[in-house]
């Protein structure tokens, strides 16, 4: 068993990738490549394909017969992603860093084809923070697309297309037209006359006035890391991504964070990780907050692969070493670590209740935070399910694909929780669901705790 007295740090490997660079690829070759990468790497290739092998097998043909007709590389892309779709694991990360969607226009044919009343996407809407304006039109079912009908500061082609949704107004994903391409899309909702998403909250207009009065909460978008006193009982830490070096973010909450709690007597924090779609392990420093006993977690599951066993051959971590025969005894089956514990000297006095605000999405390493949090009777979630991008984690770098620009991460291992009670489908599920109200009257409802 391996026992951390916190901090417990866990250091990942970033690779940085290539710079825009426009080449042609051979759309049939990445599409096999990606295809050898998910069948020999994917932990979750044999659980997501054995119960209908000739339904994934005629997927795969069908997508490599249509590669064959693609030499466009922003349609090579889309079908890259519908082979990947498959598997619904957003940890399998496709990025053409070279490619941007081809804008379109708004024109004559462009009409309206759904309901643009109150709830429905289709419509005209207007950012609350800049009055910056897109129409939006329903392109086919479950997308639409947004134009710009009035650009305010920004330099948008006036009827140029801003971003796609794919989804409906309960949950989309939203593919900006002024970034490369991914798969990695963030989410957003529509609430009555508010359009809600990670660039802010958007209000219906009618007649071009919007339908409700802007917000103005202080507190209303987790926007950048920052932490203060909210009053004399409520401490507030939002963070948006675990992309903070590790050793000073725990700098922070040990030599800033806790002191200030502490010299305060501070019963409440509300730690807010909306829009944190996870990162490194910097996440761990916030386990003294939510602390009361020590923590002791089943090891995740090591695929057995060429690319591990060659990973740990030519590790000197003991722990790689340790597992080491296990890979060599078994490729293609997972072996377990060893379990993790989490140890503190004696837990902190303040602050005696810790309120967690997430939204759909908290992903990955966020999620983790959420699974060990759970083990605190002082802990809290509020929010809407996150994401669901944990069952299968720990993406060590980017594939070798023969098409420069292209990126593809696939995670290595199988969390200890998914065989029995997986939730990349559901996502975690906050203990108080506030679905129900706008996002930037997220904090006002935690700190008073009027539900």
């Amino acid at each position: 068993m391996k026992t951390f007295l916190i901090p417990a740090l866990i250091l990942f490997c970033f690779t940085k990738l290539p710079a825009q660079e426009k080449t042609s690829c051979n759309c049939t070759l990445v599409l096999s490549e990606i295809i050898a990468h998910v069948e020999t790497s994917y932990p979750g290739f044999p659980s997501k394909t054995s119960s209908d092998p000739k339904a994934y097998l005629r997927h795969k043909q069908l997508l490599v017969s249509k590669a064959t007709k693609v030499s466009n590389r922003e349609r090579c892309f889309y079908l890259l992603e519908k082979y990947i779709g498959y598997f619904g694991d957003n940890h399998l990360l496709l990025s053409d860093r070279t490619t941007r969607p081809k804008p379109h226009f708004l024109n004559d044919k462009t009409t309206l084809k759904g309901s643009t009343a109150q709830g429905g996407i289709e419509g005209s809407w207007t950012r609350d923070s800049d009055g910056f304006s897109v129409a939006i039109r329903r392109m086919q079912k479950n997308t639409y697309r947004a134009f710009v009908i009035d650009s305010a500061k920004e330099h948008a082609r006036i009827s140029s297309s801003y971003f796609d949704l794919f989804g409906d107004r309960q949950q989309f994903r939203i593919r900006r037209y002024d970034s490369h391409l991914t798969t990695d899309m963030m989410r957003g909702r529509v609430l009555g006359n508010i359009l809600i998403e990670p660039g802010g909250t958007w209000t219906r207009t009618t007649q071009g006035k919007p339908d409700r009065k802007t917000a103005n909460y202080s507190e209303a978008w987790n926007k950048k890391f920052s932490y203060h006193q909210l009053d004399p009982a409520t401490y507030y830490i939002a963070i948006p991504e675990f992309s903070i070096d590790p050793l000073p973010f725990d700098s922070i909450v040990v030599n800033h964070i806790i002191p200030e709690i502490s010299a305060g007597k501070t019963r409440h924090l509300i730690l807010d990780l909306r829009n944190n779609f996870g990162g490194n392990s910097s996440f761990l420093s916030l386990i003294r907050l939510i602390y009361q006993k020590p923590i002791t977690l089943p090891g995740d599951y090591v695929y057995s692969t060429p690319k591990m066993i060659s990973r740990y051959t030519s590790s000197t971590n003991p722990l790689h070493q340790k597992m080491l025969a296990g890979l060599l005894a078994g490729p293609g089956k997972f072996v377990q670590r060893d379990s993790t514990r989490f140890f503190l000297k004696e837990p902190l006095s303040y602050p005696q209740q810790v309120s967690i605000i997430v939204n759909d999405n908290c992903a990955s390493s966020t999620e983790y935070l959420l699974v060990i949090a759970r083990l605190s009777s002082k802990v809290k979630i509020y929010g809407r399910p996150t994401a669901g991008t944990l069952d299968y984690s720990e993406l060590l770098g980017p594939e070798q694909i023969s098409c420069k620009g292209y990126s593809f991460m696939v995670p290595t291992t199988k969390s200890f929780w998914t065989d029995q009670r997986p939730i990349d489908k559901t996502g975690i599920i906050p203990d108080v669901d506030l679905s129900e109200y706008p996002e930037d009257q997220w904090v006002e409802i935690v700190k008073e705790q009027k539900l």
